[in-house]
């Protein structure tokens, strides 16, 4: 999806702020007056501080969520194969994998 010069700079104020107060204490206000825009501006691409917090994060947690289940996957398919002694060496691979995303 093609962003605009404004929704960037949203995204990169919004960011900022998330990660230095954390979701409940992130000020739109804030957002909103560091990027330069006016709230109006702001409703045009996001209806609220959730939406633009989602947009931040989400394409990340759904990566993440795919690693996780594939490493449940593998894990799994341990047990039937008679395996599951190759269970701590498997774990430790996928959380490397995943400390690393």
């Amino acid at each position: 999806m093609e962003r605009t010069e404004t929704q960037m700079k949203i995204l990169e104020v919004g960011k900022k702020e998330f990660l230095e107060k954390g979701f409940k204490d992130a000020s739109l206000n804030k957002i909103v007056a560091e990027a330069g825009f006016t709230k109006g501006a702001f409703y045009g691409y996001y209806p609220d501080k959730t939406a633009l917090f989602e947009d931040l994060v989400g394409e990340a947690a759904s990566e993440l969520l795919t690693r996780f289940k594939a490493a449940q996957d593998d894990y799994f398919d341990l047990v039937p194969e008679g395996k599951a002694k190759d269970s701590l060496e498997l774990s430790t691979q996928h959380l490397h994998e995943l400390v690393a995303f």
